[in-house]
């Protein structure tokens, strides 16, 4: 059971070793609706302030999104989906290494 559990952990520890090795990091984080609930298909797309790099992704059926091996530095965050306001987060800071957490709550508004 001890060599099980070791094992798990050295496979959970790859992803953030692979980071912190390339210089990178991530940002994760759920997108929710008003009242809590969970929005899946959302686009987040996630813009390197300094570098203008794009990267997007779409939240899962949870509502969860990662965007995985961003190079540190400042990031612009965008979620949208159809008939919800699009939300902007400015000044999200990924460290290597880290990921940086992030809960959208996006109103009802506008089509994305």
């Amino acid at each position: 059971m001890k060599m099980l559990k070791m094992l798990l952990w050295m496979v959970a520890a790859i992803p953030v070793f692979a980071q912190s090795q390339l210089g990178t990091g991530a940002a994760a984080g759920v997108v929710l609706d008003a009242s809590g609930a969970q929005v899946a298909g959302a686009e987040i797309k996630v813009t390197g302030v300094d570098t203008g790099m794009v990267r997007r992704v779409v939240s899962g059926a949870t509502g969860e999104f990662l965007a995985p091996v961003l190079p540190a530095g400042r990031y612009d965050v965008l979620v949208s989906k159809p008939g919800f306001a699009t939300l902007r987060e400015g000044g999200v800071v990924v460290n290597v290494g880290a990921t940086a957490n992030l809960k959208q709550t996006l109103q009802v508004g506008d089509v994305a």
